[in-house]
């Protein structure tokens, strides 16, 4: 708090009278960083909304990695957070999933961007940093030496078909888990129809 307060020119004490706790000022740069949701208007059907929903949810976070850092520490309180929530639940307003089933949905949905990409930052800040697609190439070599046909079959066959040979796009690695979650969500929803 004390940094803070300097960076702005004022005293701690000023900044408690805005902010009750670090947790609290925390919640609130994330909220700014991550804004407000994009508006659904001339988009129809359930899952181009929740498909727009989850791209721009996940753009905002990728562009603002460290905001992953920052612990959850319950359901969404601040303003952009609940228009988070909102729009996703309107997107599945009129499936005939039951109000928690739409709870639920949106919470697998969210929780599948947020770790797709903190995994996607971690990789490009650590691992694929200089050259994506010599670290997985490097990676696919060392696993060849280490790995034992007989013991690794899984493994070995996908060696062997050239899968850890280059990068994936990380968009194509998001939009493949998008995919397969709303199919899910399709799935359950056609049941109730």
């Amino acid at each position: 708090m004390g940094r803070v307060a300097a960076e702005l020119g004022a005293s701690t004490m000023a900044l408690y009278r805005y902010v009750a706790t670090k947790d609290e000022l925390l919640a609130l740069m994330v909220d700014t960083a991550i804004g407000a949701p994009p508006d659904p208007d001339g988009i129809d059907g359930w899952r181009p909304r929740l498909s727009a929903w989850a791209w721009a949810q996940h753009e905002r976070i990728r562009h603002h990695h460290w905001a992953l850092q920052v612990p959850i520490t319950g359901p969404p309180t601040t303003p952009n957070q609940i228009a988070w929530l909102e729009a996703a639940l309107r997107a599945l307003a009129d499936t005939g999933l039951a109000e928690h089933e739409k709870a639920s949905a949106v919470l697998l949905l969210s929780g599948y961007v947020r770790s797709e990409a903190a995994l996607t930052a971690d990789l490009e800040t650590r691992f694929l940093v200089a050259d994506p697609d010599e670290a997985m190439s490097s990676y696919a070599n060392l696993l060849r030496k280490l790995l034992d046909p007989q013991h690794f079959p899984a493994l070995h066959t996908l060696l062997a078909d050239g899968v850890f040979d280059k990068a994936d796009d990380p968009d194509t690695e998001f939009s493949f888990g998008l995919e397969r979650i709303l199919d899910g969500i399709g799935a359950l929803i056609a049941t109730r129809a």
